[in-house]
């Protein structure tokens, strides 16, 4: 549980993380359509990225439409390459548990008709 106001690699447990330190940590990690790919947002991201990649533990991550996806899956390959030594890949596929809700709005360029539920994909790493 992090602290109101911190970014999940200021919080203790992510401090020790990216410092190779052992500390108690989650089963798994879930991103709801974190927007990793987001222009300008990874000066925000790619630290907390590295924490849960040096966790080692399962991350399950969710997108709003395909380009969403493939722009999280870029800035995934590009960070976990230089976390983990090696691109890995993020396969988004169509996500069965997807919201019943239609989206009310859409990213620039996007036609909001494309996929009309939010958490449209959903991808799973483990490492």
């Amino acid at each position: 549980h992090a602290p109101t106001g911190m970014l999940y690699h200021d919080t203790p447990v992510g401090r020790a993380l990216l410092a190779e330190k052992l500390c108690v940590l989650p089963d798994v990690y879930v991103l709801f359509n974190p927007g990793l790919g987001e222009p300008g947002w990874e000066k925000a991201w790619r630290p907390t990225l590295c924490a849960l990649l040096a966790s080692r533990r399962p991350i399950m991550l969710t997108a709003l439409s395909s380009q969403d996806a493939m722009q999280d899956a870029h800035f995934w390959a590009r960070t976990s390459s230089y976390v983990l030594g090696t691109r890995a890949t993020l396969c988004y596929e169509p996500n069965p548990w997807a919201s019943l809700l239609e989206r009310t709005h859409a990213a620039a360029g996007e036609k909001l008709d494309e996929n009309p539920q939010t958490n449209s994909f959903v991808a799973m790493f483990v490492p």
